[in-house]
């Protein structure tokens, strides 16, 4: 019986990550698909600074994981004042997070979203990357200048809030 049940999620995994592939194809959206591990690696040339992600199926959770690595490290020296502005950013954006590795000095956003039976649709697919790319488009900028210190803390909260009243 058990077998069954991880069957069914396999097959739905599949499906959404071919609907996930589709859509990208239909926006133009460069990327390279992993079949082996239902993900797929892709990038946008964002507003500030490129967008690489990854976005992965995980049929044994019955969700979708978007990822992506900021392309900069945290200037040592930092770290406090970084911790505190992913803490403050993320207590703005209503889907996904930042998070800050203070061991790697790198920062990543990561967007879950759980998918049942009729999630096979592109704009599921389409809101996961769409939504997660904005998120770190809006904020990149200010995390860059804040991480190597061209940004006090207040002055980065005021930029953070002026961001989220105009998205």
């Amino acid at each position: 019986m058990n077998w069954i049940f991880r069957r069914r999620q396999n097959r739905r995994a599949v499906a959404v990550y071919h609907s996930i592939l589709r859509m990208m194809k239909q926006e133009k959206i460069r990327c390279a698909p992993d079949r082996r591990h239902l993900a797929i690696n892709g990038g946008f040339r964002g507003a500030a600074l490129p967008i690489d992600f990854r976005i992965a199926v995980e049929a044994a959770h019955n969700r979708v994981l978007l990822l992506s690595r900021l392309p900069f490290a945290v200037d040592s020296g930092r770290q406090v004042d970084v911790a505190m502005g992913v803490a403050y950013v993320n207590s703005l954006i209503s889907d996904g997070s930042f998070d800050y590795d203070m061991q790697k000095e790198s920062l990543m956003f990561r967007l879950v979203a759980c998918y049942g039976a009729g999630t096979a649709d592109p704009e599921f697919a389409r809101y996961i990357l769409f939504s997660s790319c904005s998120a770190i488009a809006a904020y990149d900028r200010q995390l860059l200048l804040l991480s190597q210190g061209d940004m006090e803390f207040d002055r980065f909260v005021k930029a953070a809030r002026e961001v989220a009243l105009h998205s």
